[in-house]
């Protein structure tokens, strides 16, 4: 299993029990990079409204998750402030 199903298939375990959406309504995906203590409050919220979420972690490579999410409703940096220049650093251009 690749980074981007594992981490996916963690964040629906995490999340397996938010209640469904009152509409089923088809959205783009949020990237999150930094799934950490913001990072996952971002994601919990963007879920519950009906949001299929992309976590990125420090170990992934997120070239590799733009070349699979071509496009996102939304890209959120949720990193500590001291990797905060070097994330930005590293986002691919798209």
């Amino acid at each position: 299993m690749d980074d981007l199903a594992m981490k996916k298939a963690l964040m629906s375990a995490l999340f397996a029990n938010l209640p469904a959406p009152k509409e089923a309504i088809m959205h783009k995906p949020v990237i999150v990079i930094g799934i950490g203590e913001i990072g996952s409050v971002f994601a919990h919220g963007f879920m519950k409204l009906g949001y299929p979420i992309v976590p990125v972690t420090r170990d992934m490579d997120m070239g590799v998750v733009a070349d699979e999410v071509k496009e996102p409703e939304a890209v959120i940096v949720a990193v500590a402030e001291k990797d905060l220049h070097a994330t930005l650093a590293d986002l691919p251009d798209v």
